[in-house]
This record gives C-alpha cells, structure tokens and sequence, in this order.
C-alpha cells in the first residue's frame, strides 16, 4: 500500500487504534520515516502534517501519546484546535478499530520501518 497523497493518509490513520496506532505512529516520527517520504516526493511540512493526523487519532481514540520521536506530538496536542476538543470516539468503536486495521498488502511500505518499540 502505498500512499500518495495527504489526504489518502489522513483517511487510513483515522482508521488505526490501539497497538497497530501506537506501533505506526511511533515508527512514522522517525528521520528514516521523513527520509523515504521524501524519495516518494514529501516534504517535511507534509510529513509534520502526517504526525500531527496521528497525534489527533491518539487524542481522538483516548490513546496515550508517545513522547519523543523526531517531532513531539504532545506539544503538537496542546496547540492544534482538533486535539483541544478531547476523545471524540466510544470505546466500542475505539475497539472495532483496534481489532480491524486496515488491511495492507505486499507493496506496504511500513516493513522498512518497523523498529523496536519505544515504552
């Protein structure tokens, strides 16, 4: 899976919860994440964009934010309007989410950025 537009992953992150959210978005706030962004024709502004969709779906979902990272999503948090405005989603959805990511296939990008978890 590979996507190509903004748009395309603001819609597929609001479709993340629980470990399959944490794990990517951990993974996306990452030098190597923003460098192959950037083969694929992001910049650095796009690629800020992407964490702070993941930062809205972790404030959307109730999910605690991960510190570090190379950007901080928890001062992104406290400053975007959309994440001022709290959990925006029920528990049973949050868990239908979490139990039905979405499905990727053999062109999915993540695998290069699958790194070991950070607490």
């Amino acid at each position: 899976m590979v996507l190509q537009t903004l748009g395309e992953w603001e819609a597929y992150i609001k479709q993340l919860a629980g470990q399959p959210l944490r794990s990517k978005g951990i993974n996306a706030n990452t030098i190597m994440f923003t460098k192959s962004m950037a083969k694929h024709g992001f910049t650095t502004d796009d690629v800020a964009k992407i964490i702070l969709f993941f930062t809205r779906q972790f404030v959307a979902t109730g999910q605690m934010i991960p510190s570090g990272g190379l950007y901080e999503m928890r001062d992104m948090a406290l400053i975007d309007p959309i994440c001022m405005g709290g959990v925006q989603m029920g528990v049973d959805e949050v868990e239908e989410l979490a139990v039905n990511p979405p499905v990727e296939d053999d062109t999915d990008d993540w695998d290069e950025f699958e790194l070991s978890e950070m607490p």
